[in-house]
């Protein structure tokens, strides 16, 4: 395990965490699948996750200091090792941090949760639709793995939704052994002396450890991208370029047209099957029996 240069173990990073507290919400599974092993400062880190069974029962809810064993400490501290190993964590002496799609695949592929599971972010969406995926998905009693940023995007941190209030705040736990939990705006995520996590956020929802209703792909433009081109003609030679993003758990199959307008028309300039596991892009020359006129 990586150590700072005092011999004491580095942080667990927040995203082992949130996996950790979500997982033994369900106590599961009884045991993990598969392996992984990756370098991290000169060193190897291996887990096997099918090597041994969770000690579900051992783990406390709560952690104080002199009210658990070592027996209960090492159930939790096996768990969230693994769980880092599972997520590549990069072990820092200050910080250590991974990423919210290396938990949603960890969590499918390691852990046997729901492989339709889904990841959203929250600037693809308005305010109404973002808070009605979160209620949906906790009245439905299922936790949400989240994560936000501060507006300079340099203090990511990862944590638990579990619950809302009547005036629609949701319940936060940080992962800080109970520090600052409680109940917030989603869109003002400050808590006292602890950072601001209100920007760049994103979630995980269905995490279940059985499949459960229909899976819906996600396929949308990415951020800040946009396919607008102000003039197209076959005189004046243009380009648009767009980032088209794959936001769910599985590469996603389908359709792609193309539609131009201009004097009043509209033409369909190409239609192409694609398949996007994370990015997708497609070169569209002009073709030679389009009209001259100019297109939008």
């Amino acid at each position: 395990m990586q150590k700072n240069a005092n011999g004491n173990p580095y942080l667990v990073g927040c995203v082992a965490i949130t996996m950790s507290q979500i997982m033994r919400y369900y106590k599961y599974p009884t045991v993990g699948k598969g392996s992984n092993s990756y370098s991290m400062n000169g060193e190897t880190l291996s887990a096997d996750f099918s090597a041994s069974p969770y000690q579900w029962d051992k783990m406390l809810p709560i952690y104080e200091k002199g009210k658990y064993t070592d027996e209960e400490a090492k159930a939790v501290s096996e768990l969230m090792r693994q769980v880092g190993i599972s997520v590549n964590m990069d072990y820092k002496p200050n910080f250590s941090s991974s990423y919210t799609k290396s938990a949603q695949n960890a969590s499918i592929n390691n852990f046997g949760y729901n492989p339709d599971m889904n990841r959203y972010t929250r600037n693809y969406y308005s305010e109404q639709e973002w808070m009605d995926m979160v209620y949906k998905e906790l009245s439905e009693k299922r936790s949400i793995y989240y994560s936000g940023n501060n507006s300079k995007w340099e203090n990511g941190h990862a944590f638990v939704i579990d619950g809302y209030n009547a005036e629609g705040k949701v319940h936060i736990n940080w992962g800080w052994g109970g520090s600052q939990d409680g109940y917030f705006d989603i869109g003002i995520l400050t808590p006292k002396n602890s950072g601001d996590y209100s920007y760049y956020q994103d979630m995980i929802v269905g995490i279940h450890p059985e499949k459960q209703g229909a899976w819906m792909s996600h396929l949308t433009l990415y951020y800040g991208s946009q396919l607008t081109i102000e003039e197209f003609s076959k005189r004046a030679i243009s380009r648009g370029e767009a980032k088209v993003w794959n936001v769910s758990s599985t590469p996603v199959n389908g359709t792609l047209a193309l539609v131009i307008e201009g004097n009043g028309q509209q033409r369909d300039l190409e239609t192409t099957n694609y398949q996007a596991e994370d990015s997708y892009w497609k070169s569209i020359p002009w073709l030679s029996w389009v009209p001259a006129w100019p297109y939008q």
